[in-house]
């Protein structure tokens, strides 16, 4: 506001800074707030303006408007990258939106993107965290050529609890061991 009112108009620069100081600040909210007015000003966000806008997404548990940025990416003709992915499925975690976390994998897959294990532990995780424990042993066995760590392991062997497979939990964790 007070850019407008000595006569400068904000432009991408402007917005991708602000949006990432207020990312880093904690105001994700804020964030988000900046992102809709520049695109209500008719200016066009970034490769950079979707990178601090997901990581304020990420910050603020919001798993659904990450998957919204994913798709608006698309829509302006930007690709998402792996980097991109992984903040929108990492909000996804947060959130407990386990079905947002595996569609976005799913869509990493149709751009030619392969998940990587960070990306992966937080979709597997989202699924624990959601109660969908065969989804999270799913992900895990499909993703075998991964290399995961005891971060990885800890919401595995709690699905493991949760849907009662004792055996399994014990498995994971010698396996976890032996990593």
């Amino acid at each position: 506001e007070s850019m407008r009112a000595s006569g400068v108009a904000p432009n991408v620069v402007t917005y991708n800074t602000a949006i990432g100081v207020c990312h880093r600040a904690s105001q994700w909210e804020r964030s988000l707030e900046l992102l809709d007015a520049m695109t209500s000003e008719g200016i066009s966000p970034d490769e950079f303006t979707y990178t601090s806008a997901l990581a304020a997404c990420r910050k603020g548990m919001q798993g659904e408007r990450a998957r919204e940025l994913i798709d608006a990416m698309r829509r302006r003709g930007i690709a998402p990258n792996a980097v991109h992915f992984s903040m929108a499925v990492s909000a996804c975690e947060k959130a407990k939106d386990w079905e947002g976390a595996v569609a976005l994998l799913d869509e990493m897959r149709e751009c030619g993107l392969e998940p990587d294990v960070v990306t992966t532990s937080a979709a597997i995780s989202a699924c624990a965290k959601s109660q969908q424990s065969q989804r999270a042993l799913e992900l895990f066995d499909a993703n075998s050529n991964l290399v995961f760590d005891i971060k990885t392991y800890n919401p595995l062997i709690y699905a493991c609890e949760n849907s009662g497979q004792w055996r399994r939990a014990v498995a994971l964790l010698d396996d976890a061991y032996e990593k």
